[in-house]
């Protein structure tokens, strides 16, 4: 049986990915990262997690992009997908953004409670280590 994921992380700054490693490292959560999001989409497509904290701006593929190649691999019916992003959105984008399939947009700098509060919402009371 291949390995369950609750969380990929994909965003192409390293900083970005460490700092939320450490803000969820206290949780019971089996987590990958991927600063590559081309490497996030294709392991998304063979192992799908719960929940999916994608960056907004990458240079290969940005999120619009790889929503829509998530769509067209039929992979919404396994994962939630939260875009994370320092831009601020106008009332007509994030409703674009949520047509694509994001759940919902959070804003950078986050705080850990908002990471919680995201994953909460998909996957349950999530446990302290």
């Amino acid at each position: 049986m291949p390995e369950h994921f609750d969380l990929f992380i994909i965003d192409d700054d390293p900083i970005v990915i460490k700092l939320m490693m450490k803000m969820l490292s206290k949780y019971k959560l089996n987590i990958k990262s991927f600063t590559d999001p081309i490497k996030g989409l294709e392991e998304l497509s063979k192992t799908p997690p719960s929940v999916v904290f994608l960056d907004y701006n990458m240079p290969s593929i940005d999120a619009k992009k790889f929503i829509i190649q998530m769509s067209e691999k039929y992979l919404f019916q396994y994962s939630t997908v939260y875009l994370i992003s320092g831009m601020q959105f106008d009332d007509f984008k994030k409703i674009e953004l949520q047509t694509l399939g994001f759940s919902k947009i959070i804003g950078k700098p986050f705080k850990e409670e908002d990471l919680i509060k995201a994953l909460a919402e998909t996957i349950g009371n999530i446990d302290k280590i």
